[in-house]
């Protein structure tokens, strides 16, 4: 099952604020069970009323060209705002479908706008071959790159890791060593998190970055 992503594209539609603020004031409970609530809603909004973004854009070129067809046969006031309005909703689809390949890509170094669909794509692809754990060396020195004899010897590796009962290193004088904290340092450990606290934290998570369990 594909995790669920929230799309950054979803924010250039015109009803995703309104969408966003009705579900989210659904019902009782807090914020984990609102979450998941609104997920759902996601997932349905995104598949009814979004829609797919490559059939859109195939949809609209085949609109404009035959527009464009006709307009070469004669001067025709309506079909010209159709084709004006029609532009502009496929430069949003541009604009959409860059997001869309930026999110995927990771390349948040890069400023959007520049409209390169086509290198976020490769980024996207070439990041994916080089997570790609093509095999590995067993215990014999062997390079094993069929999935059952890979994850054989990551169980295995594991199974010795964790397994062991004999103790490494003498611990006794650790305690010792370790740095002890001032009484005010202790009390501030032991303080709530305060709003502000989780507002800067909240906001300082760049804007296509997912934040970790910290």
């Amino acid at each position: 099952c594909t995790p669920f992503r929230f799309q950054a594209m979803w924010m250039s539609h015109p009803d995703f604020p309104k969408f966003i603020h009705a579900n989210w004031s659904i019902g009782d409970g807090h914020a984990s069970q609102k979450s998941a609530r609104l997920k759902s809603s996601l997932i349905s909004w995104n598949r009814q009323v979004f829609g797919c973004l490559f059939q859109k854009k195939r949809r609209l070129l085949t609109r404009l060209a035959g527009i464009q067809r006709k307009l070469c046969l004669g001067h025709n006031p309506y079909l010209c705002d159709l084709e004006n309005e029609l532009t502009n909703n496929y430069n949003m689809l541009l604009e959409q479908e860059e997001l869309f390949w930026l999110q995927k890509s990771r390349n948040t170094w890069l400023k959007e706008g520049d409209k390169n669909s086509r290198f976020f794509h490769l980024s996207t692809i070439v990041r994916r071959r080089r997570n790609k754990l093509e095999g590995l060396n067993n215990d014999n020195g062997d390079w094993i790159t069929d999935k059952t004899g890979m994850k054989h010897i990551i169980v295995d590796y594991f199974q010795c890791l964790f397994c062991t009962s004999e103790s490494v290193g003498d611990y006794s004088l650790l305690p010792q060593l370790f740095p002890h904290l001032e009484e005010v340092d202790l009390v501030g450990l032991s303080c709530g998190v305060s709003n502000e606290e989780i507002k800067e934290s909240l906001f300082s998570i760049g804007g296509l970055k997912t934040p970790g369990p910290d």
